[in-house]
């Protein structure tokens, strides 16, 4: 096991004793989204401490970048608490996506749920 799924074993245990809802990595189910929406969530996201992440359309669907990482594929899940949301694995991160819409319906900040809940807001 690396370091990254020990990481997030620690952490899916803490959620848990913590009464938190926990999706395990092989419980995530991709639905089908049409690229013109996911275009609308594309853009720089700026969050603290520092955190800086940017969106973009990829050639198979939105991609993320940031905190030294390029292009980590993002897997649309549907709609939770009525905001769209997207799962990223790869093999040292785990992290969910919710991207908020504002009164009017455009996609104005996101929250990235990664041990904690850190939001971000659309530049």
């Amino acid at each position: 096991m690396n370091g990254g799924a020990i990481y997030n074993v620690s952490d899916k245990l803490l959620q848990t004793a913590q009464g938190k809802t926990v999706t395990l990595p092989d419980q995530h189910r991709a639905v089908p989204i049409a690229r013109e929406y996911l275009a609308k969530s594309t853009g720089v996201y700026d969050g603290n401490p520092g955190l800086a992440l940017a969106t973009t359309l990829g050639p198979d669907g939105l991609e993320a970048s940031g905190g030294g990482r390029e292009h980590v594929k993002l897997t649309y899940e549907g709609l939770v608490a009525g905001y769209p949301y997207f799962y990223a694995h790869e093999v040292d991160i785990e992290a969910e996506l919710e991207f908020v819409p504002d009164q009017s319906g455009v996609i104005a900040s996101l929250v990235m749920h990664q041990s904690g809940d850190y939001p971000a807001k659309k530049r």
